[in-house]
């Protein structure tokens, strides 16, 4: 009998492990990764209609840093957690308060962007929430006033 106690905690701890491997892998509707390597900033708004999207994600992400969109959230994810509804992101490369660079990617819910290099070159992958390649068109030189402001 003492070694009961034991067993209903192992019990416990199965059933825990094998609830959280069910859940989702992904717990954001995407995010974006910031890798460069001197202080190239980027400015990052997700594109929306007005008459849909009511807080659309905008952020600032410094050198090394990430954000996410929570799955959650509509405007993040109009369809639903595990829809592949395509998003657009428009992002701007910032150094020294300057923009060098802004562009447009479309990516899945659950998928991420990695943007890579420094003030000169610079990197782009879009990938789907299982880290596949996912197949976009990077449009640069975006007209950043077709996009609505907060």
């Amino acid at each position: 009998m003492a070694t009961e106690p034991f067993g209903n905690t192992m019990r416990s701890l199965s059933l825990l492990i094998i609830t959280l491997s069910a859940l989702p892998h992904y717990a954001y509707s995407y995010c974006v990764y910031n890798k460069h390597s001197d202080d190239t900033s980027l400015d990052v708004r997700q594109y929306y209609d007005p008459a849909q999207y009511t807080n659309p994600f905008h952020k600032a992400i410094d050198a090394g840093g990430s954000e996410c969109c929570p799955y959650n959230v509509y405007d993040c994810n109009p369809l639903g957690h595990g829809q592949l509804d395509p998003l657009k992101l428009w992002i701007a490369r910032v150094s020294n308060k300057q923009e060098i660079t802004r562009f447009s990617v479309t990516l899945p819910s659950g998928g991420y962007v990695i943007v890579d290099g420094d003030k000169v070159h610079h990197t782009v992958a879009v990938k789907n929430p299982d880290g596949t390649n996912y197949p976009t068109i990077i449009e640069y030189d975006v007209d950043f006033s077709l996009l609505n402001q907060d």
